[in-house]
C-alpha cells in the first residue's frame, strides 16, 4: 500500500481519511451508478499518495455515497473525518444551488 492516509481536496478544503476508509469509499462508488470516474481518482490517490479532488462532477455522487453510507452505519460507527467530508461536500452543493 502506497500510503496510510487519502487526502480528498474539495473546493474548499481538504480532509484525509485512513486507506481502510478511502477503499470502502473506493468500493461503493465503483458500485454505484456514474460512481466510476470517483472510484478510479479515489484508487489513484491511494496508490500515489496525491490528493484526491473531488469536482464539480464527483461531488453529488460523492455526497449522495457519504450521506448512504454514514446513515446505514451510524454516526458513532465511521470516523469524524468521513464525516467532515461528507459535511464539506453538502456545504460545496449549497454553494452550487
Amino acid at each position: 500500500m502506497a500510503t496510510e492516509r487519502v487526502t480528498f481536496q474539495t473546493r474548499f478544503d481538504y480532509v484525509e481519511l485512513n486507506v481502510d476508509e478511502a477503499q470502502e469509499f473506493r468500493r461503493r462508488a465503483s458500485e454505484t451508478s456514474g460512481g466510476g470516474g470517483l472510484a478510479e481518482a479515489i484508487e489513484a490517490g491511494i496508490q500515489s499518495g496525491g490528493p484526491v479532488v473531488i469536482h464539480d462532477d464527483h461531488n453529488p455522487t460523492a455526497l449522495h455515497i457519504l450521506t448512504t453510507w454514514i446513515e446505514d452505519a451510524g454516526d458513532d460507527a465511521v470516523s469524524s473525518q468521513l464525516r467532515q467530508l461528507r459535511d464539506t461536500l453538502a456545504i460545496d452543493e449549497e454553494i452550487d444551488r
